[in-house]
């Protein structure tokens, strides 16, 4: 997608999901986003990046003590672990 779309998909969706588990007293929030490697803008635009910042940010100030935010390499596709598929 264009770089808006990727702040929306990236950033502002995980917000609202940030904000829904905070309303709904969820006591600690996960969120898994991606490392940053500095590639070229023509494999991944800065919206995707700057969409993942921004729903990190809304996770460490709405659970300053129980967000966590786990940067793991690109997740692509369908994997198997023992047999079973994951989306």
């Amino acid at each position: 997608g264009n770089e808006e779309q990727m702040k929306r998909i990236n950033g502002e969706a995980n917000v609202i999901a940030v904000d829904a588990a905070r309303e709904f007293g969820a006591p600690k929030f996960i969120l898994i986003s991606v490392h940053d490697y500095n590639l070229p803008s023509f494999l991944l635009n800065s919206g995707y990046f700057t969409g993942k910042r921004k729903a990190e940010s809304e996770v460490l100030s709405k659970y300053p003590t129980s967000g966590v935010v786990l940067r793991p390499g690109f997740i692509y596709g369908k994997r198997k672990v023992d047999g079973f598929e994951i989306p």
